[in-house]
C-alpha cells in the first residue's frame, strides 16, 4: 500500500511546487471596476459604483467575499434583545405532547415535530378542528400524523398556550 501511494505523493508534491505565484490585481480603471461589478454583483447601480470607486476593486471584492456583520439601529436591537425565545428542551416539549389523549407518539428534530395519532383518530379532521376551534395551525401530513412547526422565535408562553389548545381538542 505504501509503495503504491509514494509515486502519487511525489506527483502531487511536484505539482504544488510548480504552482505559479498569485497574479497582481489588474488595472483599477473605471472600465475594469464596471466589469467587476457586472461580473460579481447583481449589476451595477449608482451606490455600488460609488462604493467600488471609493474602495478600489481589490478591497471592494474582499468586502463582498468576507462581509462584516452590520450594526442594527439601537431601537431595533432593543426589540430583538427583549424577545423571549423558548429555551425549553425538545424532550420536555415532546413529553407534554405525549400526555394529550389522542397522541400515540412524538418524533422529529428540533422544533419540527410529528405527532402520530392513536388508532381511530383522523389527522385531517383533527387539523381542521385545531384551526376552527382552537385557532392553532397544524399540518396533517398523513392519515394519522400531524406536523407541528412553530417559528424558531416561539416563546415559552406561546408553547404553553399551544399545548393547552391541543389538549382541549382531546376533551
Amino acid at each position: 500500500m505504501v509503495r503504491r501511494l509514494l509515486p502519487l505523493v511525489v506527483v502531487i508534491a511536484a505539482g504544488c511546487a510548480s504552482t505559479p505565484p498569485p497574479r497582481a490585481w489588474p488595472e483599477d480603471s473605471p472600465a475594469a471596476q464596471m466589469q467587476v461589478l457586472n461580473r460579481v454583483s447583481w449589476g451595477a447601480n449608482q451606490s455600488s459604483y460609488a462604493e467600488i470607486a471609493r474602495l478600489g476593486s481589490a478591497r471592494w471584492l474582499e468586502q463582498q467575499l468576507d462581509p462584516q456583520p452590520g450594526r442594527m439601529p439601537p431601537e431595533v436591537q432593543a426589540r430583538i434583545d427583549a424577545m423571549t425565545i423558548s429555551q425549553r428542551p425538545v424532550a420536555e416539549l415532546a413529553a407534554g405532547l405525549e400526555r394529550i389523549s389522542f397522541v400515540a407518539a412524538v418524533r422529529g428534530r428540533g422544533l419540527m415535530l410529528a405527532i402520530d395519532l392513536i388508532d381511530g383518530e383522523d389527522a385531517p379532521e383533527l387539523a381542521r378542528r385545531a384551526l376552527l376551534e382552537q385557532h392553532v395551525v397544524v399540518n396533517a401530513t398523513g392519515p394519522g400524523t400531524i406536523r407541528l412547526e412553530p417559528p424558531l422565535i416561539v416563546s415559552e408562553e406561546e408553547i404553553d398556550d399551544a399545548l393547552g389548545r391541543l389538549e382541549a381538542l382531546g376533551s
